[in-house]
């Protein structure tokens, strides 16, 4: 009888962590599910785009969409400083792609690497910003072509993060290398 009492108890502590554990993973499945948003300047306007900061925004980015709708872009943000390649897959629309290095404010590089740009948009770090260093001006779709035949973009320098904007936009505002675009949020 002393035993089953107290097997009952363990069952039940098993129980409880066994929930637990599963409640923890479905709140962290959700949460990285998610897509931020961030308001940036560049050129003087005002933009207000979508975070891809997991690998799992990455890789899907405006695949299987239609149109950004009334979001002005995407901002891919990487842990590395590196040549990052962006392809069209299942992309619907034209785009312009902007590599970016975070610059601090002494113009030394710097990461804005996930839990980095987290902090920046909760106001906790901003003393980064992002520096132009290559531009890949209306990248046109690619209908029906299998991903390993897909034209990769790349910049021609290393970067920590990439913007996809609506295509013409960087033509349209006179958006060079060299040029700084300001995080808001």
């Amino acid at each position: 009888m002393f035993f089953r009492k107290k097997e009952k108890k363990n069952t039940k502590v098993q129980l409880i962590v066994v929930l637990l554990i599963i409640f923890v993973t479905i709140l962290l499945k959700i949460g990285t599910s998610l897509w931020p948003d961030a308001d940036i300047e560049i050129s003087g306007k005002n933009l207000n785009v979508l975070v891809a900061d997991t690998s799992d925004h990455r890789y899907e980015g405006w695949s299987g969409h239609d149109s950004m709708g009334d979001i002005d872009g995407m901002m891919f943000v990487f842990k590395n400083y590196a040549q990052h390649t962006m392809v069209m897959r299942d992309m619907n629309f034209p785009i312009d792609i902007v590599w970016v290095v975070g610059v601090d404010d002494e113009g030394s590089k710097c990461l804005l690497n996930k839990f980095g740009f987290r902090k920046l948009v909760t106001g906790l770090y901003h003393s980064c910003m992002v520096k132009v260093v290559d531009i890949a001006p209306n990248v046109k779709v690619e209908v029906g072509i299998v991903q390993n035949e897909l034209i990769p973009y790349f910049g021609k320098e290393n970067s920590t993060m990439v913007f996809e904007l609506k295509a013409g936009f960087t033509k349209e505002n006179g958006l060079k290398l060299g040029d700084i675009i300001e995080i808001k949020n």
